[in-house]
Protein backbone atom coordinates (compact mmCIF):
# COMPACT_ATOMS: atom_id res chain seq x y z
CA UNK A 1 0.00 0.00 0.00
CA UNK A 2 3.07 2.30 0.76
CA UNK A 3 4.29 1.56 -2.40
CA UNK A 4 1.03 2.48 -4.05
CA UNK A 5 0.29 5.75 -2.14
CA UNK A 6 4.44 6.75 -2.97
CA UNK A 7 4.51 5.62 -6.74
CA UNK A 8 6.07 7.96 -9.30
CA UNK A 9 6.23 11.63 -8.71
CA UNK A 10 4.83 12.77 -11.69
CA UNK A 11 1.38 11.24 -10.85
CA UNK A 12 1.13 13.20 -7.59
CA UNK A 13 -0.09 16.85 -9.64
CA UNK A 14 -2.63 14.79 -11.33
CA UNK A 15 -3.94 13.54 -7.81
CA UNK A 16 -3.76 16.79 -6.67
CA UNK A 17 -5.99 18.62 -9.90
CA UNK A 18 -8.47 15.64 -9.50
CA UNK A 19 -9.09 16.41 -6.10
CA UNK A 20 -9.14 19.88 -6.51
CA UNK A 21 -10.88 20.10 -9.82
CA UNK A 22 -14.40 20.04 -8.42
CA UNK A 23 -13.94 22.22 -5.45
CA UNK A 24 -17.88 22.17 -4.07
CA UNK A 25 -17.62 18.23 -3.87
CA UNK A 26 -13.94 18.64 -1.88
CA UNK A 27 -15.35 20.88 0.25
CA UNK A 28 -18.17 18.77 0.91
CA UNK A 29 -15.58 15.93 0.99
CA UNK A 30 -13.61 17.60 4.21
CA UNK A 31 -16.81 18.64 6.17
CA UNK A 32 -17.89 14.91 5.99
CA UNK A 33 -14.26 13.53 6.87
CA UNK A 34 -13.71 15.94 9.59
CA UNK A 35 -17.02 15.09 10.82
CA UNK A 36 -15.99 11.36 10.80
CA UNK A 37 -12.94 12.46 12.48
CA UNK A 38 -14.00 14.50 14.85
CA UNK A 39 -16.52 11.96 15.84
CA UNK A 40 -13.92 9.58 16.10
CA UNK A 41 -11.40 11.98 18.30
CA UNK A 42 -13.88 12.46 20.91
CA UNK A 43 -14.95 8.82 21.44
CA UNK A 44 -11.33 7.94 22.13
CA UNK A 45 -10.93 11.24 24.10
CA UNK A 46 -14.59 10.19 26.34
CA UNK A 47 -12.75 6.48 26.45
CA UNK A 48 -9.32 8.10 27.86
CA UNK A 49 -10.97 10.29 30.30
CA UNK A 50 -12.95 6.74 31.39
CA UNK A 51 -9.55 4.95 31.88
CA UNK A 52 -8.10 8.05 33.93
CA UNK A 53 -11.25 8.42 35.94
CA UNK A 54 -10.47 4.40 36.85
CA UNK A 55 -6.78 4.49 37.73
CA UNK A 56 -6.23 8.48 38.49
CA UNK A 57 -6.79 7.62 42.25
CA UNK A 58 -4.73 4.65 41.98
CA UNK A 59 -1.73 5.75 41.32
CA UNK A 60 -1.97 8.16 44.08
CA UNK A 61 -1.47 5.42 46.47
CA UNK A 62 2.10 4.89 48.06
CA UNK A 63 2.28 1.12 47.95
CA UNK A 64 3.66 -1.77 46.71
CA UNK A 65 0.80 -4.37 47.57
CA UNK A 66 -3.03 -3.57 48.06
CA UNK A 67 -4.58 -6.16 50.58
CA UNK A 68 -8.46 -6.13 49.23
CA UNK A 69 -11.85 -8.44 50.16
CA UNK A 70 -12.45 -10.73 48.21
CA UNK A 71 -15.82 -8.61 47.21
CA UNK A 72 -13.62 -6.34 45.48
CA UNK A 73 -15.43 -4.83 42.28
CA UNK A 74 -14.13 -1.22 42.18
CA UNK A 75 -13.25 1.73 44.30
CA UNK A 76 -16.54 2.38 44.48
CA UNK A 77 -17.78 -1.00 45.65
CA UNK A 78 -14.35 -2.21 47.21
CA UNK A 79 -16.20 -4.19 50.09
CA UNK A 80 -13.85 -4.67 53.65
CA UNK A 81 -10.88 -5.73 55.11
CA UNK A 82 -10.84 -6.78 58.92
CA UNK A 83 -8.03 -3.44 60.53
CA UNK A 84 -5.95 -6.31 62.32
CA UNK A 85 -4.74 -7.90 59.09
CA UNK A 86 -3.05 -4.50 58.46
CA UNK A 87 -0.90 -5.55 62.19
CA UNK A 88 -0.41 -8.94 60.52
CA UNK A 89 1.24 -8.04 57.67
CA UNK A 90 3.95 -6.65 59.70
CA UNK A 91 5.10 -10.18 60.96
CA UNK A 92 6.61 -10.82 57.32
CA UNK A 93 10.15 -9.37 56.69
CA UNK A 94 9.41 -7.91 53.40
CA UNK A 95 7.42 -5.73 55.11
CA UNK A 96 8.26 -1.88 56.08
CA UNK A 97 4.47 -0.52 57.02
CA UNK A 98 0.78 -0.71 56.52
CA UNK A 99 -1.94 1.59 56.32
CA UNK A 100 -5.59 1.16 56.40
CA UNK A 101 -7.98 3.79 53.84
CA UNK A 102 -11.31 3.96 54.36
CA UNK A 103 -12.93 4.36 51.11
CA UNK A 104 -16.87 5.50 50.27
CA UNK A 105 -18.96 7.78 48.33
CA UNK A 106 -21.19 10.49 50.64
CA UNK A 107 -23.48 13.02 49.87
CA UNK A 108 -22.23 16.85 49.64
CA UNK A 109 -24.28 19.98 50.32
CA UNK A 110 -22.68 23.08 49.47
CA UNK A 111 -22.55 26.06 52.10
CA UNK A 112 -25.62 28.24 52.15
CA UNK A 113 -27.23 26.61 49.46
CA UNK A 114 -29.46 23.77 48.94
CA UNK A 115 -27.20 22.34 46.05
CA UNK A 116 -26.15 18.68 46.48
CA UNK A 117 -23.43 16.45 44.94
CA UNK A 118 -21.73 13.35 45.07
CA UNK A 119 -18.32 13.08 47.04
CA UNK A 120 -15.27 10.29 46.79
CA UNK A 121 -14.49 10.55 50.57
CA UNK A 122 -11.32 9.28 51.82
CA UNK A 123 -10.31 8.23 55.50
CA UNK A 124 -6.84 8.36 56.65
CA UNK A 125 -5.09 7.09 60.00
CA UNK A 126 -3.56 10.57 60.38
CA UNK A 127 -2.81 9.99 64.07
CA UNK A 128 -0.28 7.37 63.25
CA UNK A 129 1.12 9.88 61.54
CA UNK A 130 0.73 7.91 58.13
CA UNK A 131 0.35 9.03 54.75
CA UNK A 132 -0.42 6.51 52.27
CA UNK A 133 -1.34 9.03 49.22
CA UNK A 134 1.62 11.01 46.78
CA UNK A 135 -0.62 14.08 46.49
CA UNK A 136 1.60 17.15 46.40
CA UNK A 137 1.25 19.40 48.65
CA UNK A 138 -0.86 16.31 51.18
CA UNK A 139 1.55 16.30 53.88
CA UNK A 140 1.80 19.25 55.12
CA UNK A 141 -2.02 19.43 55.92
CA UNK A 142 -2.59 15.99 57.08
CA UNK A 143 -2.52 17.66 60.53
CA UNK A 144 -5.54 19.70 60.10
CA UNK A 145 -7.32 16.54 59.85
CA UNK A 146 -6.51 15.37 63.72
CA UNK A 147 -9.39 17.66 64.33
CA UNK A 148 -12.83 16.53 64.76
CA UNK A 149 -14.78 17.01 62.17
CA UNK A 150 -12.25 18.81 59.57
CA UNK A 151 -11.43 17.73 56.06
CA UNK A 152 -9.06 18.33 53.44
CA UNK A 153 -11.73 19.07 49.76
CA UNK A 154 -10.20 18.86 46.27
CA UNK A 155 -10.19 21.99 44.38
CA UNK A 156 -10.60 20.09 41.54
CA UNK A 157 -14.08 19.32 41.77
CA UNK A 158 -17.15 20.49 40.01
CA UNK A 159 -18.68 24.01 40.74
CA UNK A 160 -22.23 22.53 42.39
CA UNK A 161 -20.09 21.54 45.95
CA UNK A 162 -20.12 25.64 46.53
CA UNK A 163 -17.35 27.23 48.40
CA UNK A 164 -14.42 24.69 49.35
CA UNK A 165 -12.07 27.64 50.85
CA UNK A 166 -10.73 27.13 54.54
CA UNK A 167 -12.95 27.91 56.92
CA UNK A 168 -15.98 26.89 55.06
CA UNK A 169 -18.59 24.69 56.40
CA UNK A 170 -20.65 22.25 54.76
CA UNK A 171 -22.51 19.31 55.46
CA UNK A 172 -20.83 15.66 54.06
CA UNK A 173 -23.68 12.97 54.41
CA UNK A 174 -25.08 15.08 56.75
CA UNK A 175 -22.34 16.14 59.26
CA UNK A 176 -21.77 19.64 59.35
CA UNK A 177 -17.37 19.72 58.68
CA UNK A 178 -15.23 22.59 58.54
CA UNK A 179 -12.87 22.65 55.63
CA UNK A 180 -9.42 22.70 56.92
CA UNK A 181 -7.11 22.43 54.05
CA UNK A 182 -7.35 22.28 49.93
CA UNK A 183 -5.05 19.84 47.79
CA UNK A 184 -5.29 18.87 43.87
CA UNK A 185 -6.22 15.37 42.16
CA UNK A 186 -9.29 14.93 40.61
CA UNK A 187 -11.82 12.04 39.69
CA UNK A 188 -13.17 12.44 37.02
CA UNK A 189 -16.06 10.75 35.99
CA UNK A 190 -16.06 9.15 39.20
CA UNK A 191 -17.88 11.93 41.28
CA UNK A 192 -18.38 15.64 41.42
CA UNK A 193 -15.16 15.68 43.72
CA UNK A 194 -13.24 14.03 46.74
CA UNK A 195 -12.94 14.65 49.99
CA UNK A 196 -10.25 13.76 52.97
CA UNK A 197 -10.81 13.35 56.26
CA UNK A 198 -9.70 10.96 59.56
CA UNK A 199 -11.10 7.52 59.59
CA UNK A 200 -12.37 8.78 63.18
CA UNK A 201 -14.67 11.65 60.86
CA UNK A 202 -15.04 8.69 58.50
CA UNK A 203 -16.49 6.75 61.04
CA UNK A 204 -19.02 9.45 62.15
CA UNK A 205 -19.89 10.28 58.81
CA UNK A 206 -20.46 6.88 57.48
CA UNK A 207 -21.84 5.69 61.33
CA UNK A 208 -19.38 3.24 61.34
CA UNK A 209 -15.59 2.54 61.53
CA UNK A 210 -14.52 0.49 58.43
CA UNK A 211 -11.12 -0.50 56.21
CA UNK A 212 -11.73 -1.02 52.80
CA UNK A 213 -8.08 -0.86 51.59
CA UNK A 214 -5.22 -1.89 53.49
CA UNK A 215 -1.61 -0.14 51.36
CA UNK A 216 1.45 -2.16 51.93
CA UNK A 217 5.07 -0.66 51.68
CA UNK A 218 8.00 -3.34 51.51
CA UNK A 219 11.30 -2.86 52.60
CA UNK A 220 14.24 -1.73 49.83
CA UNK A 221 14.77 -4.02 47.18
CA UNK A 222 12.35 -6.51 47.97
CA UNK A 223 10.57 -8.68 45.49
CA UNK A 224 7.09 -7.80 45.02
CA UNK A 225 5.91 -11.05 44.29
CA UNK A 226 7.80 -12.83 46.75
CA UNK A 227 6.39 -10.28 49.44
CA UNK A 228 3.05 -11.09 47.87
CA UNK A 229 2.78 -14.95 48.35
CA UNK A 230 4.37 -14.37 51.94
CA UNK A 231 1.43 -12.34 53.10
CA UNK A 232 -0.83 -14.49 51.64
CA UNK A 233 0.17 -17.59 53.55
CA UNK A 234 0.30 -15.44 56.63
CA UNK A 235 -3.22 -13.88 56.05
CA UNK A 236 -6.66 -15.45 56.16
CA UNK A 237 -9.09 -16.30 53.03
CA UNK A 238 -10.98 -13.23 53.61
CA UNK A 239 -8.46 -10.74 52.44
CA UNK A 240 -6.63 -10.84 49.22
CA UNK A 241 -3.68 -9.53 48.49
CA UNK A 242 -2.47 -7.94 45.06
CA UNK A 243 -0.02 -5.79 43.68
CA UNK A 244 -0.79 -1.97 42.82
CA UNK A 245 -0.89 -2.86 38.77
CA UNK A 246 -2.87 -5.54 39.66
CA UNK A 247 -5.66 -3.09 41.31
CA UNK A 248 -5.12 -0.97 38.46
CA UNK A 249 -5.82 -3.47 35.45
CA UNK A 250 -8.83 -4.35 37.90
CA UNK A 251 -10.03 -0.89 38.47
CA UNK A 252 -9.60 -0.13 34.04
CA UNK A 253 -11.09 -3.52 33.30
CA UNK A 254 -14.64 -2.56 35.22
CA UNK A 255 -15.14 0.74 34.14
CA UNK A 256 -13.54 0.70 30.80
CA UNK A 257 -14.35 -3.14 29.28
CA UNK A 258 -17.02 -4.03 31.91
CA UNK A 259 -19.52 -0.77 31.80
CA UNK A 260 -21.63 0.58 29.69
CA UNK A 261 -20.32 2.94 29.30
CA UNK A 262 -17.14 2.22 28.31
CA UNK A 263 -18.56 -0.39 25.40
CA UNK A 264 -20.73 3.46 24.50
CA UNK A 265 -17.44 5.21 23.16
CA UNK A 266 -15.62 2.05 21.63
CA UNK A 267 -18.68 1.34 19.52
CA UNK A 268 -18.70 4.98 18.72
CA UNK A 269 -15.55 5.01 17.20
CA UNK A 270 -16.21 2.24 15.07
CA UNK A 271 -19.86 4.24 14.06
CA UNK A 272 -16.73 7.46 13.05
CA UNK A 273 -15.02 5.11 10.90
CA UNK A 274 -18.06 3.21 9.26
CA UNK A 275 -19.25 7.25 8.74
CA UNK A 276 -15.97 8.32 7.24
CA UNK A 277 -15.86 5.51 5.19
CA UNK A 278 -19.57 5.29 3.46
CA UNK A 279 -18.71 9.11 2.45
CA UNK A 280 -15.47 9.48 1.37
CA UNK A 281 -16.78 6.54 -0.80
CA UNK A 282 -19.46 8.02 -2.12
CA UNK A 283 -17.69 11.05 -2.77
CA UNK A 284 -14.82 9.32 -4.86
CA UNK A 285 -17.30 6.72 -6.63
CA UNK A 286 -19.10 9.69 -7.79
CA UNK A 287 -15.63 11.06 -9.03
CA UNK A 288 -14.65 8.36 -10.82
CA UNK A 289 -18.15 7.69 -12.37
CA UNK A 290 -17.76 11.56 -13.94
CA UNK A 291 -14.42 11.05 -15.07
CA UNK A 292 -14.64 7.51 -16.64
CA UNK A 293 -13.45 8.85 -20.25
CA UNK A 294 -10.59 10.65 -18.81
CA UNK A 295 -9.43 7.42 -17.05
CA UNK A 296 -10.79 5.67 -20.05
CA UNK A 297 -8.17 7.96 -22.14
CA UNK A 298 -4.77 7.14 -19.55
CA UNK A 299 -5.71 3.21 -20.44
CA UNK A 300 -6.05 4.23 -23.88
CA UNK A 301 -2.22 5.78 -23.65
CA UNK A 302 -0.47 3.04 -21.76
CA UNK A 303 -1.42 3.35 -18.09
CA UNK A 304 -2.21 0.05 -16.26
CA UNK A 305 -5.22 -0.13 -13.48
CA UNK A 306 -2.87 -0.38 -10.45
CA UNK A 307 -1.36 3.04 -11.80
CA UNK A 308 -4.68 4.70 -11.76
CA UNK A 309 -6.38 2.79 -8.97
CA UNK A 310 -2.47 4.99 -7.12
CA UNK A 311 -3.68 7.90 -8.56
CA UNK A 312 -7.28 7.30 -6.66
CA UNK A 313 -5.33 6.43 -3.32
CA UNK A 314 -3.69 9.41 -3.37
CA UNK A 315 -6.72 11.36 -3.87
CA UNK A 316 -8.09 9.75 -0.69
CA UNK A 317 -4.52 10.16 0.71
CA UNK A 318 -5.12 14.23 0.32
CA UNK A 319 -8.65 14.58 1.25
CA UNK A 320 -7.97 12.26 4.64
CA UNK A 321 -4.75 14.93 5.26
CA UNK A 322 -6.66 17.92 4.33
CA UNK A 323 -9.61 16.48 6.45
CA UNK A 324 -7.84 15.24 9.36
CA UNK A 325 -6.32 18.92 10.20
CA UNK A 326 -9.00 21.07 10.96
CA UNK A 327 -10.45 18.16 13.06
CA UNK A 328 -7.02 17.83 15.21
CA UNK A 329 -7.80 21.52 15.97
CA UNK A 330 -11.03 21.55 16.61
CA UNK A 331 -10.86 18.46 19.02
CA UNK A 332 -8.15 19.94 21.19
CA UNK A 333 -10.24 22.92 21.96
CA UNK A 334 -12.77 20.86 22.26
CA UNK A 335 -10.74 18.82 24.98
CA UNK A 336 -9.33 22.36 26.71
CA UNK A 337 -12.55 23.56 26.83
CA UNK A 338 -14.17 20.00 28.55
CA UNK A 339 -11.80 19.62 31.01
CA UNK A 340 -12.05 23.40 31.92
CA UNK A 341 -16.03 22.92 32.26
CA UNK A 342 -16.52 19.53 33.28
CA UNK A 343 -13.24 18.67 34.96
CA UNK A 344 -13.00 15.24 32.88
CA UNK A 345 -9.30 14.27 32.58
CA UNK A 346 -9.50 14.39 28.82
CA UNK A 347 -6.32 15.23 26.58
CA UNK A 348 -5.16 15.31 23.42
CA UNK A 349 -1.79 12.83 23.10
CA UNK A 350 0.43 12.34 20.86
CA UNK A 351 -0.27 8.55 21.01
CA UNK A 352 -4.33 9.40 20.31
CA UNK A 353 -3.50 12.11 17.69
CA UNK A 354 -1.30 9.72 15.77
CA UNK A 355 -3.68 6.83 16.30
CA UNK A 356 -6.30 8.57 14.78
CA UNK A 357 -4.43 9.79 11.54
CA UNK A 358 -3.56 6.24 11.11
CA UNK A 359 -7.38 5.29 11.33
CA UNK A 360 -8.20 8.54 9.25
CA UNK A 361 -5.78 6.92 6.24
CA UNK A 362 -6.96 3.27 6.48
CA UNK A 363 -10.12 4.70 6.31
CA UNK A 364 -9.60 6.69 3.60
CA UNK A 365 -7.47 3.74 1.89
CA UNK A 366 -10.16 1.15 2.34
CA UNK A 367 -13.26 3.84 0.95
CA UNK A 368 -10.50 4.43 -2.51
CA UNK A 369 -10.16 0.81 -2.92
CA UNK A 370 -13.63 -0.01 -2.84
CA UNK A 371 -14.56 3.10 -5.09
CA UNK A 372 -11.99 2.63 -7.74
CA UNK A 373 -13.11 -0.77 -8.44
CA UNK A 374 -15.42 1.33 -10.89
CA UNK A 375 -12.19 2.04 -12.70
CA UNK A 376 -12.65 -1.48 -14.63
CA UNK A 377 -15.53 0.07 -16.22
CA UNK A 378 -13.38 2.45 -17.65
CA UNK A 379 -13.17 0.83 -21.48
CA UNK A 380 -10.53 2.84 -24.04
CA UNK A 381 -12.54 1.05 -27.00
CA UNK A 382 -15.68 3.52 -26.18
CA UNK A 383 -13.89 6.18 -27.05
CA UNK A 384 -13.70 5.68 -30.81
Amino acid sequence: MIGLLAGRLPNVPLALRTVAYNRLRLLVAIGGISFAIVFMFLQLTFLNGLDNTAVGIIRQFDADLILTSPRFLHLGSPGSIERTRLSQVKASPFVRSSAPLALRLAEWQAVNTARKGRVFVIGLNVTAGENPLLIEGLEGQLGEVNNADVALVDLVRQPKLGDVSVGAKPRLGGTRITIGGNYRMGVGFFASGSVIVSTETFAKVFKGAQTQLGLVKLVAGADREAAAADLRRLLPADTKVITRQELLDRQRRFWVQDTALGNVFMVGTLLGFSVGLVVLYQVLSTDITNQLPQYATLKAMGYRERSIYAIVLRQAAIIAVLAYLPALFFTYGVCEVMRGVTLIPVFMTFERASGVFLLSLSMCTVSAVVAARRITLADPAELF
